[in-house]
């Protein structure tokens, strides 16, 4: 999944969010959520449901 982490970017930036504002929907810090915009941590299936 190396293209998942900007996909995201692009989603949240495209809905006019911040990281601040989405971290809390995906159930995580909007620093681990930096990490995988990233791609410094690992994307989990679980992180592209909570972001679905």
């Amino acid at each position: 999944m190396p293209d998942a982490p900007n996909r995201i970017r692009e989603a949240r930036k495209a809905r006019g969010m911040t990281l601040e504002e989405l971290a809390p929907r995906m159930q995580m810090s909007w620093s681990e959520l930096a990490k995988i915009e990233r791609d410094e941590r690992p994307l989990t299936t679980e992180h592209l449901r909570r972001a679905a």
